[in-house]
């Protein structure tokens, strides 16, 4: 399921991650950038590190890290990675 940015008036996005790597911090960087970029300031990016709390991961669902997952919507939209390749990351989350 992709969205239409005119459907939603902020966006909520969950960033997973397990402790402090390389990986993470690409997908972080990443994932700010991409955001940014695209949603200006009509977003927030929630990083939640399930090192703290890995019982959150089962309630989840998380099954990787870093996976990122938008909670506005009744299904969910998610996405695993490092979020490199910016095309992939619009088609996957938005309506182009």
């Amino acid at each position: 399921m992709q969205i239409n940015k005119k459907n939603i008036e902020k966006y909520t996005f969950q960033l997973f991650i397990v402790g402090n790597s390389i990986l993470n911090n690409a997908a972080i960087k990443n994932c700010t950038v991409i955001l940014k970029k695209k949603l200006k300031d009509n977003y927030t990016l929630e990083v939640i590190d399930l090192s703290n709390n890995p019982t959150l991961a089962i309630q989840e669902n998380i099954i990787l890290t870093p996976t990122l997952k938008l909670k506005n919507l009744t299904s969910e939209i998610r996405m695993a990675g490092d979020f490199s390749n910016e095309q992939h990351f619009l088609k996957h989350f938005f309506l182009q």
